[in-house]
């Protein structure tokens, strides 16, 4: 009795484990029919690892020599961001969508950086624009600007770059295409060419019907990616190309001076000091870049020596001038002749020899050099030298070399130097505040005896003034 209870338990476990075994075949084929319904992962079965982006920088006409050292540098910085660098010849930017789509198309990246160069002034400076591949579409545009040479302007691009746009780099993508992975109506035609299992001929327990499996839905198609209109600019309203030559500038400046003049003997006789307004105008002009004209002068009329001796005095000055822009301001070059003359009048009593000041004219040649410097957007300061090499002493009856003063007299060392610092108002117009010296050396060579026995005498003339100025030209 015993023994026949034991086997029935182990009979109906059995017939169970059977039971189960078969429900598990006939599921098999319909997990492997769903499993085989899966969509394909987007991009390929590579691994999951994203392909590298692809960048070609492009540029309009007219690049220069500052196209170079600005296209390494932005290589530089995309090559730094892991992202590919297509070569595309200089010059060669599309012009419509049409173009930058069968472009992107040919070189097959994700994405343009157009370079647009301009140069103004001795100041050089390139927009620079990220683009779409699909239409050439803008999606950031930043300007970079130096002064100077074309390494300068590079080195500006490769501070700011990818700082400024690397987030629109970023956005780069290829061209959508119409499907993400296959096409849901060729996986249905597919899986429609696949023979069916059968499933075997046991059915599993009644308390577990086998449900169908859910038709899967149709892989969506991406929604293409809809960007604000962006505003390009058509060939006509680009940039021109940049020239080597800024456009031609008159300068001029009036001033309203205060002069202190010293005549100074040695050895220590009465000499002679003035102190005087004065007004002073200068003009330049550079009808090309480097080269140009520069003119100017002092006058006063209206200073009586010792309240009785009516004075007058006037120094004129002509010039060529080189100029070489900086990428901090400009340097100048000058060499011209000059004049500068002093004299006494006598007042109608016949005293004016008595007077131990001769007439002083000076005449010769002048050369210098200058140095302007941009001191931010409002102002700028100009310090200037130059070298007067003095050729002749006019004689006079009251002049230097006149019998009545000293007849073998010789002009020495003698130069003269100004400071300028400009506050501009506007494009055109600028106050200025200055101050400069002349000096001259004179070797009287007298001997005992003669009326004035020194031996050398110094004539020198401080000014300090204030004016108004204009720049003038495209």
């Amino acid at each position: 009795m015993r023994g026949r209870a034991a086997r029935k338990p182990v009979a109906l476990g059995v017939v169970s484990a059977l039971v189960v075994l078969v429900a598990i075949v006939a599921l098999l084929p319909a997990t492997a029919l769903a499993r085989g319904r899966r969509p394909a992962h987007h991009g390929g079965g590579g691994g999951g690892h994203a392909a590298q982006k692809r960048i070609a920088i492009t540029s309009s006409p007219g690049g220069g020599a500052a196209e170079g050292p600005v296209r390494a540098q932005v290589a530089r910085a995309l090559a730094k961001a892991k992202i590919k660098v297509v070569p595309q010849k200089k010059g060669t930017a599309p012009s419509d969508d049409g173009e930058w789509l069968a472009l992107g198309q040919k070189l097959k990246v994700d994405g343009f950086v157009q370079l647009s160069f301009q140069v103004e002034k001795g100041k050089q400076s390139v927009d620079i624009s990220v683009r779409t591949s699909s239409d050439g579409a803008s999606l950031g545009t930043e300007t970079f600007a130096a002064h100077g040479s074309p390494a300068r302007l590079g080195a500006v691009v490769a501070k700011g770059f990818w700082k400024k746009l690397g987030g629109a780099v970023k956005l780069t993508a290829p061209a959508q295409s119409d499907t993400t992975g296959m096409p849901a109506r060729d996986l249905a035609h597919e899986e429609s060419a696949k023979p069916e299992t059968p499933a075997e001929p046991e059915t599993p327990p009644p308390a577990e019907p086998e449900t169908p499996p859910a038709p899967e839905p149709e892989a969506e198609r991406p929604k293409p990616v809809v960007r604000p209109p962006v505003r390009r600019r058509t060939p006509a309203q680009q940039a021109p190309a940049p020239s080597n030559h800024p456009e031609p500038a008159f300068v001029v400046a009036a001033q309203l001076r205060y002069l202190h003049r010293s005549f100074t003997y040695t050895p220590a006789v009465p000499g002679a000091t003035m102190n005087s307004p004065t007004v002073g105008l200068e003009a330049a002009w550079f009808p090309i870049t480097y080269f140009g004209v520069s003119a100017g002068g002092e006058f006063q009329k209206w200073f009586k020596l010792v309240k009785l001796f009516p004075t007058t005095m006037l120094d004129v000055h002509g010039a060529l001038v080189f100029r070489l822009p900086l990428s901090f301001g400009d340097l100048y070059v000058q060499a011209g002749v000059f004049r500068h003359s002093f004299s006494v009048t006598d007042d109608g009593t016949g005293q004016r020899m008595n007077v131990s000041l001769p007439d002083t004219t000076y005449f010769g040649i002048r050369a210098g050099a200058g140095l302007g410097v941009r001191l931010g957007d409002a102002m700028s300061l100009l310090v200037d030298a130059n070298y007067r090499l003095v050729t002749s002493l006019a004689a006079g009856d009251f002049g230097v070399k006149s019998p009545l003063y000293f007849p073998n007299a010789k002009a020495g060392v003698a130069f003269d130097a100004g400071l300028t610092l400009a506050y501009h108002l506007t494009r055109m117009l600028d106050v200025q505040l200055g101050g400069d010296i002349r000096r001259y050396a004179i070797t009287t060579n007298a001997i005992p005896g003669d009326r004035i026995e020194s031996t050398k005498a110094v004539d020198m003339y401080l000014s300090g003034w204030v004016g108004v100025g204009g720049t003038f030209g495209p």
